[in-house]
């Protein structure tokens, strides 16, 4: 059944035009437009392996953790982004209107698991990944110094 639902999601005629709408606003040339295409088709690619996954014979217990897998992995991914567009803007730099977009399209992917995914899951995956977040920061200020990890206008 859950693999059943993310397929429904992924197989949707609007799925890959509503992701590469994120885009529209962020990105101006052709060469942008086919970066973000790439990206949002590799994105449905590896969420189809997903789905694969879940159809097999395993636990719920299994089937929940490989799906809270991608929506850690959409989560950091999506963090890393915003780190990089604040660092950016700080500098004083143009914001990477490729990175804009993965970094829109990646919240969209982490709202759709997330409807997958019962309340309580979903509220245990966002503390753990928030605590994996500031731990790795800490590890960062403890060996480089504080400027290792600080940055404005970028929060998880």
């Amino acid at each position: 059944m859950l693999a059943a639902r993310l397929r429904a999601l992924l197989d949707a005629p609007r799925y890959v035009p509503e992701l590469l709408a994120l885009g529209d606003g962020s990105v101006s040339s052709d060469a942008e437009r086919a970066a973000v295409a790439r990206y949002v088709e590799q994105k449905r690619t590896d969420l189809h392996d997903v789905a694969d996954a879940l159809d097999a014979d395993a636990d719920r217990e299994t089937l929940l953790r490989t799906l809270a897998t991608a929506w850690l992995e959409h989560r950091f991914e999506w963090h890393r982004h915003n780190i990089v567009i604040g660092y950016r803007i700080a500098r004083g730099a143009t914001a990477d209107g490729v990175a804009q977009a993965r970094a829109s399209i990646c919240s969209t992917v982490i709202a759709q698991l997330e409807s997958l995914l019962p309340p309580a899951e979903r509220d245990r995956l966002t503390e753990n990944a928030a605590l994996l977040i500031d731990a790795a920061h800490d590890d960062l200020a403890r060996r480089f110094g504080d400027g290792a990890t600080g940055h404005p206008g970028v929060s998880r």
